[in-house]
Formats: structure tokens, C-alpha cells, sequence
């Protein structure tokens, strides 16, 4: 983890390429900076499995430090379906972005779902940044997108944990990505909305 990793909060494991972790309010940040650097579009990307419904995953972007950034939970609920909740984190204070909302499918325990978010800055506060988050799982994709602050500075992205971790939350592949431009590429698989 040493070289590539940066453990802020929790005892992180790694083997065969995966990364494990079991506490909750954890955080792990990628030392590779975002290749187009900050204030810049970027798209975050990893594979998520859990052992325990309830356990909340975080995916994290805009990282300028362990009190701003941005980040999406993901988790099962006790429906049985995935449920995704949007933050921003300015100055320690963590607040909600868009509404909580569930997948109309369900998440299988001991399964990978592919979770990304991505964040375009805006120009002020009359043009906000918008931050999205998309979940391909076995039964299906779905995505929701939520206006943020309109320039945040963080050029790092990472992986965390909830307040709620009873058992092993999984990551792999994670990729910390180019964004495609919405002009040039209209077909962003990342921000088309609530499409397949």
C-alpha cells in the first residue's frame, strides 16, 4: 500500500490486488494525481463487493485534503437493493448532495458492482458543478446526478467506508480517469443520466 497508497483512517489490507478493509469511517487516497489535475472534470471508478448488507462503501474524488472533497456511499439496504447517497465535504462539515436514492433492482451480497462518480465544476454559484453517480450491478445500471459546489480543488481520488461496517467491504479496480468532455462526447457512459 505504501507506494501507492496514502491510509488517512482505517487498517486497509491488500491481497491479490484486492483491497479489504473491515472498520468503518475509513479512508484511503491514491497517491497518482488526476492527469488533467484540479479544477478539472474527473470520473472515479471501482469495483465494489460486499459480505454484510447494511456496510457502506465510499468512493472519493476532488480530494484536496482529509476535510474537502467529494464522495458517494454506497450501500445494500434492507430492501435488498442498492442505495447511493451524493455528499461534498467543505471544512470537515459533511452535507448531502441530492436526495438519497435506491436502485429499482437489488444488490447481491458476495457479488461485484461497478460503482463510478464523476464531477464537472461549474463557473459559480448561478452554474454549479454537477457530481454523478452511476452502479452496473448483475441486475442492472442505473445513475443520478446532483449539483455541487461549483469548483472544488482536489486533484486525488480514493476509497472509504460509512459509519456502518459489521463486515468486509472488497474494492478492486479502481481507476481514476480522464472525464469525457459533454460536448465532444455526448455519450458519456458517466453522466447520461438515469440510462442504460
Amino acid at each position: 500500500l505504501a507506494t501507492s497508497w496514502d491510509e488517512i483512517s482505517g487498517s486497509w489490507a491488500i491481497a491479490g490486488g484486492i483491497l479489504s478493509i473491515e472498520d468503518a469511517t475509513a479512508l484511503l487516497i491514491a497517491n497518482e494525481l488526476h492527469p488533467d489535475g484540479d479544477y478539472q472534470p474527473q470520473v472515479v471508478r471501482v469495483s465494489v463487493r460486499f459480505d454484510t448488507a447494511g456496510d457502506i462503501a465510499r468512493l472519493v474524488l476532488a480530494y484536496e485534503d482529509s476535510d474537502n472533497y467529494l464522495f458517494t456511499e454506497f450501500w445494500i439496504g434492507t430492501d435488498g437493493c442498492g442505495h447511493v447517497q451524493m455528499y461534498e465535504r467543505i471544512e470537515g462539515v459533511d452535507t448531502a448532495i441530492g436526495d438519497e436514492f435506491a436502485l429499482p433492482f437489488e444488490v447481491e451480497e458476495d457479488a461485484w458492482s461497478t460503482v463510478s462518480l464523476c464531477y464537472v465544476p461549474g463557473e459559480s454559484v448561478e452554474d454549479p458543478g454537477l457530481l454523478t453517480t452511476r452502479v452496473s450491478a448483475l441486475a442492472g445500471i442505473w445513475s443520478q446526478s446532483a449539483a455541487t459546489s461549483p469548483d472544488l480543488p482536489g486533484d486525488q481520488g480514493g476509497l472509504g467506508t460509512g459509519g456502518t461496517a459489521a463486515g468486509t467491504i472488497d474494492f478492486d479496480n479502481f481507476d481514476y480517469l480522464y472525464h469525457y468532455d459533454l460536448v465532444e462526447h455526448p455519450d458519456c457512459p458517466e453522466c447520461k443520466g438515469n440510462r442504460a
